[in-house]
């Protein structure tokens, strides 16, 4: 992240590597995890540490379970999945699935 911030030229983006569920609040403008576990079960901890109108985005595998989740009962829509393949040779497909908090 930091590293697509220099080379973007961001000013205003700071990255904070951050555990959800240890007891500190958090109001972040976009957040995204890595391996915290299966969709529906993270995605009320992922909204609820992101301000209205910040967005969620969740990697997904080869069969993203965006569409099983219900994120309205969070604040939020499902803003779209989007399709993307890993380098180095790996042919398997991943998705990222995107969340806009309500605001």
């Amino acid at each position: 992240m930091n590293w697509a911030i220099l080379n973007v030229g961001l000013k205003n983006a700071k990255v904070k590597n951050a555990r959800l569920g240890q007891g500190t609040a958090f109001a972040f403008d976009f957040l995204t995890e890595r391996a915290m576990g299966q969709l529906p079960d993270i995605l009320q901890a992922c909204l609820g540490a992101v301000k209205p109108g910040g967005v969620f985005i969740a990697f997904q595998g080869e069969h993203p379970q965006a569409q099983v989740c219900e994120p309205e009962r969070y604040g939020a829509v499902l803003a779209g999945v989007e399709r993307y393949t890993l380098p180095a040779g790996d042919n398997k497909k991943r998705h990222f699935a995107l969340f806009r908090k309500n605001g």
